[in-house]
């Protein structure tokens, strides 16, 4: 991996302490780094290319991911997609978790109806409620997962 590019989050995996999941808002994606082995690969979204697309780990494309947190379980794992204005869901697929895609505001409802500006800030607590740093809305967001 060349040093270029904002880290913005770090994960570990909660089955695995040896992987660290780390997502690079310049380079549109979410690398996994396994000490134990000392390697580095693409885990999610396509290196330098920038987009919106929900599907498989390879295919699937963010718009500067950011923060990431855990779900309690360790089952899956939450992006803040700051420039496509959503939540990400990934385990093994990467889908919309909240917001709606590539469509900025601020709306309150369910969560394929709420809108963001620029999420950034993402934390978890162990009861499953989930905390949106909704940057250019000035509001921290909460998100109950059920």
């Amino acid at each position: 991996i060349d040093s270029q590019g904002d880290i913005k989050g770090v994960v570990f995996d909660p089955r695995d302490p040896n992987i660290v999941y780390f997502s690079n808002k310049d380079h549109h994606c979410i690398y996994r780094h396994d000490i134990a082995a000392g390697t580095i690969e693409v885990w999610a979204g396509r290196k330098n290319t920038s987009g919106y697309l929900d599907g498989p780990l390879a295919e699937a494309q963010f718009n500067q991911p950011g923060q990431m947190a855990v779900d309690p379980e360790g089952e899956a794992i939450y992006v803040t997609d700051t420039e496509n204005h959503k939540i990400t869901l990934s385990n093994g697929y990467v889908s919309t978790f909240a917001g709606t895609p590539k469509s900025s505001g601020y709306q309150n409802g369910p969560a394929d109806m709420a809108k963001f500006n620029k999420p950034i800030g993402l934390a978890i607590t162990s009861e499953g409620n989930l905390y949106v740093g909704d940057s250019e809305n000035y509001a921290i967001r909460r998100i109950a997962i059920e």
